[in-house]
């Protein structure tokens, strides 16, 4: 009998030790969640991205549907939904996207809406006494009634704007509002608090060449979740750009280590904390939190081949490997980006500056031929590999997001900073140089 005990004892003891060491070993080498609080601090209008336009209701029922002052003329109702599968749904048959194919996979999150939750923000817009006039229902109870009238300030056309038919023209001030929603996930409804800013986009008539207000609005978020604390020995910031609480691989997180600069990173990019690679590899913004994974490994950048530029019979290697210069850059561009081909001439005068360093471009574009012209109209001397666009995107061995993307490596072709920032570039230069 007490045999059995000590015997029931020791296991009991094998198995807690085991669970510690399970639980050890997963926080030292695996991921683990980290905690983001929110920041709903004010915010300037040139910081917010109004990246959610409303859709504008064809029928509306005043009698049923909706409440609002009757003095209100020219009456337009528009909303944004938060409910991705709706959202995807209304983009569809606005003719935003073409293809039905993502509908499904939106369906099958258990995202669609139920009358009786919180998931859309309407606004009204409409004229009083001949002013442009925006209410949104912010308390989300279908009556404009009770809501703030705003009188949209008299259109001035800036002389720097092109003048180019359906381009939208932001204002010059924005309107912020706290609201309340709720967002259906997997079934499950979530409360949200966030705070964001609406504005009204203009376009040019093209009858009078003047600016006219759009029927609908656009929102930006304002809150942005944050971290501040220490993660092995080392003091870091995270800041995420709230925004709808879909799965969104494409949130980025602006990172800062100690006091150096602030790195702007895509998911799953990876960065260095105190001798150890870790990445985010995915941001929860239902629960305020982001996954934060240790590869120990070191980020190394890996050695690529294809055609070159200049002449695509030749199969050049950019044989990273090969180089034993002290710092090797690389930068991801391609004749359709707009900015890649304004920074051009920048990095000429950059590479002339620093000959020291190893050139290597990567075009990634439909033709080499429209790569090689623009080689050829700023003297770009040093190698240039072309990949095919949708080759490069489908199988992307640098986890490249934006273009264009840079890249410094040591000589054993760590990668010691990734942006798309050319000012981060020379900065390193001027400090390391």
């Amino acid at each position: 009998m007490v045999w059995l005990i000590n015997r029931f004892n020791i296991t009991k003891w094998l198995i807690l030790f085991m669970c510690l060491v399970s639980n050890y070993a997963i926080s030292q080498n695996g991921s683990r969640w980290i905690n983001l609080y929110q920041d709903t601090s004010f915010l300037p209008m040139e910081k917010i991205s109004f990246g959610q336009k409303s859709y504008v209701k064809k029928h509306i029922n005043s009698s049923q549907n909706y409440r609002f002052p009757s003095d209100i003329s020219n009456v337009k109702i528009s909303r944004i939904t938060f409910s991705l599968a709706l959202s995807k749904y209304e983009d569809l048959i606005n003719g935003e996207i073409k293809s039905t194919t993502s509908l499904s996979s939106v369906y099958d999150l258990g995202t669609y809406s139920r009358s009786d939750h919180k998931w859309q923000l309407f606004g009204l817009r409409g004229k009083i006494r001949n002013k442009e006039i925006l209410i949104i229902d912010s308390n989300m109870n279908m009556d404009f009634s009770d809501d703030e009238v705003h009188v949209l300030p008299k259109l001035v056309f800036n002389p720097e704007w092109p003048r180019v038919a359906n381009m939208n023209y932001p204002m010059d001030t924005c309107y912020y509002f706290d609201i309340e929603y709720e967002q259906l996930y997997h079934h499950l409804i979530y409360p949200r608090k966030t705070k964001i800013a609406v504005q009204v986009f203009s376009e040019l008539n093209p009858s009078t060449n003047a600016l006219e207000y759009t029927d609908n609005f656009a929102i930006g978020f304002v809150s942005r979740l944050k971290f501040e604390g220490d993660i092995n020995k080392t003091k870091v910031n995270f800041l995420v750009e709230d925004a709808l609480p879909w799965e969104n691989s494409s949130l980025k997180v602006k990172v800062k280590i100690k006091d150096n600069n602030v790195q702007r990173l895509c998911q799953k990019d990876k960065f260095n904390l105190n001798g150890n690679y870790y990445s985010i590899d995915s941001i929860d913004i239902i629960n305020s939190r982001l996954l934060l994974t240790n590869h120990h490994y070191e980020n190394t950048f890996f050695s690529l081949e294809g055609p070159s530029v200049v002449n695509n019979k030749d199969i050049i290697k950019i044989d990273t490997f090969g180089i034993q210069n002290q710092y090797k850059f690389v930068h991801v561009w391609g004749s359709w980006c707009l900015p890649c081909r304004k920074k051009l001439p920048e990095l000429v005068t950059l590479q002339q500056s620093y000959n020291n360093v190893q050139f290597y471009g990567l075009c990634t574009d439909t033709s080499s031929e429209k790569c090689k012209k623009l080689m050829e109209e700023n003297k770009i001397k040093w190698d240039n590999i072309f990949l095919d666009l949708k080759e490069f995107e489908k199988n992307d061995p640098l986890n490249v997001h934006t273009w264009p993307t840079y890249f410094v490596l040591n000589k054993d072709n760590m990668v010691l900073l990734k942006t798309s920032e050319l000012e981060q570039i020379k900065d390193f230069f001027i400090k390391n140089l």
